[in-house]
């Protein structure tokens, strides 16, 4: 082979891994051939960096400081007054994400304010380990080990409490022979359900009955389709009144213990119980929408719940795709950017980029199955029903449960539109995988369905 024709061959090669490596969320091109964010200005020089984080901080655009001191800080081009400023909007920033539950944009912040600001990092410590553990959570409830084990590691390092069984639970390694009923209780509510059933699995073995543990393993089992601990924890759960059933033994103290490492009481990612208080009024739509947007160091922080409240703030759909690119540019892993992200694409008409954006929701979000049936609703709020009915049958089928009410939805939406599945077809594997007693009954509920 002529030397031409092997750099060549070796350039494609290195081409094509580069294509393929990465987190799933960098996997894929978009489909329609236009980018998923769109590009909105140049890489600028580290100057006009300056210049326009000066300009940013005069006109009250602290979320475009931000992002203009971040990159002279990647090019390590801050001066010493940019320095301290980032450092303070950084801890602010940190705050916000921390009220949003988002450890991993909070453990990112702090561990950068860490490095630009080595004496105030040790003074924030104690945030940083209860940070970087929460992260590790986060990462290890999608599945993201490494992620989980580099989180895992530093918090540690930081002197964060709890740790032996979340690195256990890392590993896929069941509790040890000597752990007691109360830290198995601790583990189970502390975990992210991916990582909850060989520890559920222990738990039963040892006799343990309390009703708000057993329910967490109940969810854990059904999530990830962990058939024979899903039934033997469902068969506790109905043995006797879990109200009245004999403590495991240990009060809250007994369970984790102190051993001089930093505790803190936030809920892992996926185990947060709903607020029973009363939901606040609606924000209202601020008179200078779009000066309001960039006035503090999240965008997301504001752009999520007022979208939420008042989804008529998206009809500018440049200026929408333009927040969006700044709130994944901030956090790219939150399943609301994500999925606020897709439907804002799709109203742009870049539906390879709401394609893209359900994957990374998808992937994002604990539960593959409702992170799939998320997707599903955002096709529909697009009016898309073929790519809407294609997802519904996909958040059925990982769920794969035969009373799965999903499976109404996949079975009604292929019945309307033939295109996108055999909706016969669909209803004899639901069936299939029912209870023997219980096939009449959904077959009655299937065919009941309107085309």
């Amino acid at each position: 082979m002529k030397p031409s024709a092997r750099a060549g061959l070796v350039l494609a090669m290195l081409g094509l891994g580069g294509s393929c490596s990465g987190p799933p969320w960098y996997m894929g091109e978009p489909l329609d051939g236009a980018p998923s964010i769109p590009s909105t200005r140049q890489n600028l020089s580290f100057r006009r960096q300056r210049a326009e984080a000066t300009r940013a901080r005069a006109a009250g655009e602290t979320v475009l400081e931000v992002r203009a001191l971040l990159a002279l800080d990647e090019v390590e081009r801050l001066t010493d007054e940019q320095q301290a400023r980032l450092v303070a909007l950084l801890e602010r920033r940190a705050r916000a994400f921390r009220a949003l539950a988002r450890p991993v944009a909070e453990s990112r912040d702090l561990e950068r304010v860490a490095r630009l600001a080595p004496a105030r990092g040790a003074g924030l410590l104690g945030e940083r380990a209860v940070a970087l553990r929460a992260a590790g959570d986060a990462w290890l409830a999608v599945g993201a080990t490494a992620e989980a084990r580099a989180a895992y590691e530093h918090a540690r390092a930081l002197g964060a409490a709890d740790m032996d069984f979340r690195v256990r639970a890392l590993w896929g390694q069941p509790p040890s022979e000597t752990t007691s009923l109360a830290e198995l209780r601790a583990a189970i509510e502390a975990l992210p359900l991916r990582a909850v059933g060989p520890v559920a699995t222990t738990y039963l073995a040892r006799g343990g009955t309390d009703r708000v543990v057993l329910t967490r393993a109940l969810a854990a089992a059904r999530q990830e389709r962990l058939e024979t601990l899903a039934v033997r924890v469902a068969q506790a759960l109905a043995a006797g009144d879990a109200a009245h059933a004999p403590s495991d033994g240990g009060d809250a103290a007994d369970e984790g213990g102190d051993d001089g490492g930093v505790t803190d009481a936030r809920e892992p990612p996926d185990a947060a119980e709903p607020d029973a208080s009363p939901s606040p009024p609606p924000l209202p739509v601020p008179a200078n929408l779009a000066a309001w947007m960039l006035g503090d160091v999240s965008l997301s922080a504001r752009l999520l719940p007022l979208a939420h409240a008042h989804a008529e703030i998206l009809d500018d759909v440049p200026r929408a795709v333009r927040w969006i690119d700044l709130a994944l540019g901030e956090d790219g892993t939150a399943p609301e950017t994500l999925e606020l992200a897709a439907y804002v694409f799709g109203r742009a008409g870049r539906l390879g980029g709401t394609e893209r954006m359900l994957m990374e929701l998808a992937y994002a979000t604990p539960d593959r199955a409702a992170g799939l049936a998320r997707g599903a609703a955002v096709w529909d709020s697009l009016a898309r029903p073929r790519e809407a009915c294609a997802q519904w049958i996909r958040a059925a089928k990982w769920r794969d449960d035969a009373e799965d009410p999903t499976w109404r939805r996949a079975v009604g939406c292929a019945r309307r539109d033939p295109g996108a599945g055999d909706w016969r077809e669909i209803r004899g594997y639901v069936l299939g995988r029912a209870r023997p007693e219980r096939r009449a009954s959904l077959a009655a509920t299937l065919d009941s369905l309107s085309p």
